[in-house]
């Protein structure tokens, strides 16, 4: 059974969703293939999956390293082996899918600073980045509806 809008009773259709590229803090997000349940004559708009926000990120959280800074010293630390990094960091291009029921294959790609351990070779997010501008990123780029986290 399709839902029907509150206001006309018209079945609402599924169509792309997001809002293309945004730029939050120090990296840029897109998302691909999410849908959203939409009245034809433009009265509702909605995610098929409310909760798509939370899962993306958990999904993001899972597949990106990221690194830990020391309480002493604040010096940043490998997130796999501990090592402190040292190699000077650049700007890389790195992809996260989830596959959601009823919604299909979502990709978000993000361009952001990482930093590479000499120890063990592992690139990762710096710490600053994936606390401040991760979920904020991923939220935005849902576009409008989407749950906002801090």
């Amino acid at each position: 059974m399709t839902a029907a809008c509150p206001t006309c009773g018209r079945d609402l259709e599924r169509r792309p969703a997001g809002v293309g590229e945004v730029v939050v803090g120090s990296l840029r997000a897109v998302v691909d293939g999410p849908v959203v349940a939409a009245c034809p004559e433009g009265h509702v708009t909605g995610p098929v999956r409310p909760e798509l926000g939370d899962l993306l990120l958990e999904r993001v959280r899972e597949e990106l390293l990221v690194s830990r800074r020391t309480a002493l010293r604040r010096r940043l630390r490998c997130g796999a082996c501990g090592d402190e990094l040292t190699i000077p960091g650049r700007r890389t291009v790195r992809s996260v899918s989830l596959h959601v029921p009823a919604v299909g294959v979502v990709r978000v790609t993000f361009d952001l600073p990482m930093l590479r351990c000499p120890g063990c070779g592992q690139q990762q997010v710096p710490q600053e980045v994936a606390e401040r501008d991760l979920a904020p990123a991923v939220s935005a780029a849902l576009g409008p509806g989407s749950p906002r986290r801090p």
